[in-house]
């Protein structure tokens, strides 16, 4: 008897921080993206030092986190966002992380050329 009721509070008390743990997996996740967009935000700086111009230099949206990873010597691993940098002058620029999977799928965080981190749909 006693036995059982040691197993019903577990349950009980599991049941009630599974939420939690999830809400925090999934900050934590975004923390990542964040710390991503910041590296790719200096690498475009340094980009645009070089060629006056942010990458991609022609307007247009690269995916493709390999040739990101390229073309502006970075390493960024593949995770749970996909990443895409966008633009559409040579001045500016809109790097992108959005949730490819999970119970946040469609949670998208951006960062500009002025360095500002927004987020939309976020859990």
């Amino acid at each position: 008897m006693e036995i059982m009721v040691a197993v019903l509070v577990l349950t009980i008390l599991a049941t009630l921080s599974i939420p939690a743990f999830i809400k925090t997996a999934e900050v934590s996740k975004g923390r990542l993206a964040k710390s991503y967009l910041k590296l790719i935000y200096s690498a475009e700086k340094g980009y645009y030092n070089e060629n006056n111009c942010f990458y991609p230099q022609t307007p247009g949206r690269i995916e493709d986190l390999a040739k990101i990873n390229k073309d502006l010597g970075i390493y960024l691993e593949p995770s749970h966002f996909d990443y895409s940098i966008t633009t559409s002058s040579c001045n500016e620029f809109r790097a992108e992380a959005r949730r490819k999977s999970g119970r946040y799928i469609g949670w998208i965080i951006w960062i500009d050329q002025n360095g500002e981190i927004k987020e939309e749909n976020k859990p």
